[in-house]
């Protein structure tokens, strides 16, 4: 349940970018941010295991200390992306990242993003 939320709200979030519609979105990418660390850290737990995720991480509360780590990068490529977008305009950035998940694949082109399955929607 909690993940159909995630994937519902991060393609939201990707429809308001998509449009163009800025105003009052910091929030969303917010979010966007913590939604991909959390891909990151189910991936790397999967290819390393739970034992050795566990160990890297500490016993107590693993998965969120991972998400702490990952979400400082996710940030700071989705304000790449923001100013990208903000400086050669939107019909120009969905045009050189595509016009489905344009901000999504920005992020990952950024280095803010390796999610197992390729791209959320």
């Amino acid at each position: 349940m909690r993940r159909q939320l995630a994937i519902a709200l991060s393609g939201a979030v990707v429809a308001v970018t998509a449009l163009g519609l800025t105003a009052g979105v910091a929030g969303a990418h917010h979010h966007l941010a913590r939604s991909l660390a959390v891909a990151q850290c189910r991936a790397e737990r999967s290819a390393i295991g739970p034992a050795a995720f566990r160990a890297k991480y500490g016993v107590p509360h693993a998965f969120a200390r991972c998400v702490r780590a990952h979400r400082p990068a996710n940030r700071a490529a989705a304000q790449q992306c923001r100013d990208e977008r903000r400086a050669i305009g939107p019909a120009a950035f969905r045009a050189k990242y595509g016009v489905p998940h344009a901000f999504r694949r920005c992020v990952q082109a950024k280095g803010g993003v390796v999610s197992p399955g390729g791209e959320e929607s």
